[in-house]
């Protein structure tokens, strides 16, 4: 199976971040994470895909960093309603680390 790695400026939008992954789903690529990291010693976040056969659309959502860990994976899961979790993650929104998270369905 064939993986791709895409890297988004650490300065773009939560919905610039959700766009760019559903490009890279409609091209039948699935993301596997995404994750903080640095590209040519720049901040950056790094996009890691599988080939996949079309996809279930992904949504993204910020979760309040500053809540307790039980607080976060409450909130976790009352997001999710009949969607499933992709991953939780902290992520470059704007220039800043937030928490994260994907789901699809």
């Amino acid at each position: 199976m064939p993986y791709k790695l895409e890297v988004a400026p650490a300065d773009q939008t939560l919905s610039y971040l959700e766009a760019l992954v559903r490009q890279w789903e409609q091209r039948n690529f699935e993301v596997i994470t995404l994750a903080v990291g640095v590209v040519d010693g720049r901040p950056a976040n790094l996009l890691t895909l599988a080939r996949r056969a079309a996809p279930q659309a992904i949504s993204l959502a910020v979760v309040d960093g500053s809540l307790s860990i039980q607080a976060q994976e409450s909130a976790v899961n009352a997001s999710a309603g009949a969607r499933t979790l992709v991953w939780y993650a902290g992520v470059y929104v704007e220039g800043r680390i937030a928490a994260v998270v994907a789901y699809r369905g």
